[in-house]
């Protein structure tokens, strides 16, 4: 059954099958062995996921509380950020977010990083983000100093993310010009880092001038996105604009 996963044939008959022995069986297997069957599952979880089966994001959370009810998911006790992130984004996604800030607070102590409070710390935002607790966000943007470049972007990125939100466009201004100087002052980023991010911010540039409900600015602000392959927040993004199409006016227009 693993096997027709990995090669692609496999459907949801023969992935149903796989997921019962493999809980029927998962104590016979030595813990490296073990992440790597659970991995086939969260890979054919994705496949669906791309081609559009919503479904598949509850039966990927519970694939990620198995693996970790199991143990499966840690590495001597500690859990990397890559699946610390997955499993966030997840819940999110479901709307469980008492579960994810408890899940959170649950493994502040026992993340697998050079720099574990960033990595709690923006999940906790992202957590509060969802939950439209604005103030909470700016509580961890105001008290954390990143030494990690991914989350010093990720959280730059929240911060013009709220400001929208809250419709504050003078500092959002403010905000989306200092970050542009701050990505061309750094020679640590590369080039993908670079485009996806000044992608990121002369779209919400753009979504601050579209008058909601104008037809022909939706219309011409989703070619330009769809024109960019490499575009940070996507899907934020995205479900911003599908707001617009009916969206009142914001209060203030730059």
């Amino acid at each position: 059954y693993a096997l027709q996963l990995i090669e692609g044939k496999g459907n949801d008959d023969i992935y149903q099958a796989y997921k019962t022995l493999l809980m029927k069986y998962y104590a016979c297997f030595e813990s490296t062995e073990l992440k790597a069957l659970f991995t086939y599952a969260l890979n054919y979880c994705a496949i669906q996921l791309n081609s559009g089966r919503e479904e598949y994001y509850e039966e990927c959370w519970n694939l990620y509380n198995l693996s970790v009810e199991k143990g499966i998911l840690y590495i001597n006790g500690q859990i990397s950020p890559p699946s610390l992130k997955n499993i966030i984004t997840l819940s999110l996604r479901l709307k469980k977010y008492q579960w994810a800030e408890d899940f959170l607070h649950q493994h502040k102590n026992k993340i697998q990083s050079e720099h574990p409070l960033e990595v709690y710390s923006f999940n906790l935002a992202n957590v509060f983000f969802h939950q439209q607790k604005y103030d909470k966000v700016y509580e961890i943007l105001r008290t954390l100093k990143c030494r990690d470049m991914f989350y010093e972007l990720a959280m730059r990125r929240l911060e013009i993310k709220v400001l929208y939100e809250k419709e504050e466009i003078e500092v959002l201004y403010a905000k989306l010009n200092a970050y542009r100087v701050f990505i061309h002052r750094n020679n640590l980023l590369d080039r993908d880092s670079t485009i996806m991010n000044n992608n990121f911010l002369n779209v919400v540039a753009k979504m601050i001038n579209v008058i909601p409900k104008n037809e022909k600015q939706i219309k011409k602000l989703t070619k330009i996105i769809s024109q960019k392959k490499k575009l940070a927040e996507r899907k934020w993004i995205m479900a911003k604009l599908e707001q617009l199409k009916g969206k009142r006016t914001l209060a203030v227009l730059g």
